[in-house]
């Protein structure tokens, strides 16, 4: 099927979101984040040929060194691919992109979507997180991988409690304050545990590109970590389960995820919805 031309008008988007890019990011990041905005939200279609790098990067505003970084970034990932004669083009980045494409659309989804998109991701961690039981009902875990997930929650709990005692006033006034990052890190780090646990190759490796999707979305990690402490319980019961493993048991624990990833996601779509309203309508008609 014969995609048509980019027009003016999505050209003109892209450049502004290229220029208006995070603070401190280099212009060929700049230019690379916003092409990859544009075609993750299909304002650029597959198929679609962008413009000969002298006049794309007339358009964009950039100097086409600039602008040939930026297109190497994105045919790293598989989202471009440049043929000789033929330009650049587009490529469906549903049938070769991978996880790492989460946290951009993410990023630059609509409110509806970001509820979406997080839910989702929710529920693969959840399908990773019952294999992971799954297994350790086979193959129950050894006494030093239940000592390894109980550290990890003991440092969570810790964790919580010091944030809690500095929300109240209750500790020291020089203490070091516990953010958001710290405390989804612990988080992540319990089941990376768990799933560590189960001497399974193929589990840890499925586990790591979804911890490094949430690492690279701090809304996400914000809404995780804003009912930590009734994690801390839940957790407790994890550790139990783990010394005495059954299928049945499993299932409560499931449940009890399934229901925090249900607020976590609830926590994502108001912030999402709070942060567009509040956005300049300058740029909400990008």
């Amino acid at each position: 099927m014969r995609v048509a031309p980019l027009s003016t008008r999505v050209l003109r988007v892209v450049a502004r979101v290229a220029h208006g890019g995070a603070d401190g990011a280099t212009a060929g990041a700049a230019c690379a984040d916003a092409l990859r905005a544009a075609v993750l939200q299909r304002a650029i279609p597959p198929g679609a040929r962008l413009p000969p790098e002298r006049e794309l990067a007339a358009h964009l505003g950039f100097d086409r060194g600039t602008l040939r970084a930026g297109l190497q970034r994105l045919v790293a990932q598989g989202l471009l691919v440049q043929r000789q004669g033929r330009g650049t083009e587009v490529r469906e980045f549903l049938e070769i992109g991978g996880l790492d494409l989460i946290a951009p659309l993410v990023r630059g989804a609509a409110a509806a979507a970001v509820a979406s998109h997080v839910a989702d991701l929710l529920l693969v961690r959840r399908h990773l997180a019952a294999a992971a039981l799954e297994a350790l009902c086979d193959r129950p875990a050894s006494l030093s991988s239940c000592a390894a997930v109980q550290a990890r929650v003991d440092a969570y709990a810790a964790l919580v409690a010091r944030r809690a005692a500095l929300s109240s006033g209750a500790a020291a006034a020089h203490a070091a304050p516990i953010d958001d990052d710290v405390l989804a890190a612990a988080d992540v780090a319990v089941l990376a545990a768990v799933v560590a646990a189960t001497d399974s190759v193929v589990l840890r490796l499925a586990f790591n590109p979804v911890a490094t999707v949430f690492a690279a979305l701090p809304a996400l990690r914000a809404a995780i970590v804003a009912d930590a402490a009734d994690s801390v319980p839940a957790y407790a019961a994890l550790c139990a389960w783990l010394r005495a493993p059954d299928r049945q048991n499993s299932a409560a624990i499931l449940a009890l995820l399934s229901a925090r990833d249900a607020a976590t996601v609830a926590r994502v779509a108001a912030a999402a919805t709070t942060t567009r309203r509040s956005r300049p309508a300058s740029r909400r008609r990008r």
